[in-house]
């Protein structure tokens, strides 16, 4: 495994760190409100093009992924927002979108 989305992941008291491993580096920024955290293997070649607390989105290999976290109970206009800027994110020939959706049913 090369790249790693994480969603709510543990962040310290000070809200500036969270856990690390030895083989992978943490990309993506650390801070209370953050809903994703991305890791990549030390020496691969990738780049943070969009991040956002509900968002993240890497060029990696020719492509782009994305790794996300919906609030299920947002409004409509506040969704529609985060999946026009994360479409625009993920254009190209290449692209992955991954993450919680939180896309809960009433019943």
């Amino acid at each position: 495994m090369d790249v790693a989305f994480l969603g709510e992941v543990w962040i310290d008291e000070e809200g500036s760190g969270t856990q690390m491993h030895p083989t992978y580096k943490l990309v993506s920024s650390v801070g209370k409100g953050r809903r994703v955290n991305i890791y990549w293997k030390h020496g691969l070649e990738a780049e943070v093009i969009k991040e956002e607390d509900n968002m993240v989105v890497v060029e990696v290999a020719g492509g782009k992924i994305g790794g996300v976290y919906v609030n299920g109970k947002a409004k409509i206009q506040k969704t529609e927002s985060f999946l026009t800027r994360l479409t625009e994110a993920v254009k190209g020939e290449k692209a992955c979108v991954l993450g919680d959706w939180n896309a809960h049913h009433p019943d």
